[in-house]
């Protein structure tokens, strides 16, 4: 993310005072994905907090002076060598589908509990980095890697316990493009998502959103 982004995202948030990822981005002009990278920066720097229940970012500056992100968080080897291998244009998408999940749940709201229906979509991305031809991921509408999948000896040793390899990572980025999200929160409405009768449950990870 550039020192740009950044400070556009932080200028949005700011006149705002808290909005969600999809805002963000639709404020920003950027993927819900970005959306929340730059959000997870600022938090990172000390200029806004997630709200976990709300599932929304709040402009919440607490130093006087933003944190410095390269000395607290130094380098990642990975990212580097994946940066590499984008540089050198050895990373190839070869496709990306989505799957979409829809559930209706129960949200809290400023104005009391609403119903919405929630739309999951996760994309998987087949691609090959370098000397690896065949390189899988699974991702979540805001880009978290879900599943993945490569032949690199990091891989085979710790599988996603140590986060994403090199190749992982390289596609990752080299997919951004592809993978354009579409607002992931409506109000439920008969065409798509019929109230439930009378005596039907909700979705019981109502509590989890």
């Amino acid at each position: 993310e550039s020192e740009e982004e950044l400070a556009r995202a932080r200028e949005l948030l700011a006149s705002r005072e808290h909005a969600s990822h999809d805002e963000l981005a639709t404020g920003l002009g950027c993927s819900a994905e970005r959306a929340a990278r730059l959000g997870a920066a600022l938090c990172r720097r000390g200029l806004a907090i997630f709200d976990v229940e709300r599932r929304e970012l709040r402009h919440r500056e607490l130093f006087e002076q933003p944190l410095d992100e390269a000395r607290l968080y130094p380098p990642d080897p990975r990212r580097e060598r994946a940066r590499g291998h984008l540089e050198a244009g050895r990373v190839r998408v070869h496709e990306v589908t989505v799957s979409e999940t829809r559930k209706i749940r129960r949200l809290p709201s400023p104005d009391g509990e609403v119903v919405r229906e929630l739309v999951f979509r996760d994309h998987r991305v087949l691609g090959s980095v370098a000397e690896q031809a065949h390189v899988e991921l699974t991702l979540s509408s805001e880009g978290r890697i879900i599943f993945g999948r490569c032949g690199c000896p990091f891989f085979d040793e710790h599988l996603l316990g140590r986060g994403p390899c090199e190749h992982m990572v390289a596609l990752l980025e080299a997919s951004e493009a592809e993978r354009r999200d579409a607002p992931v929160s409506a109000p439920p409405g008969p065409a798509t998502a019929p109230p439930p009768v009378v005596g039907e449950a909700l979705d019981p990870e109502a509590e989890d959103a």
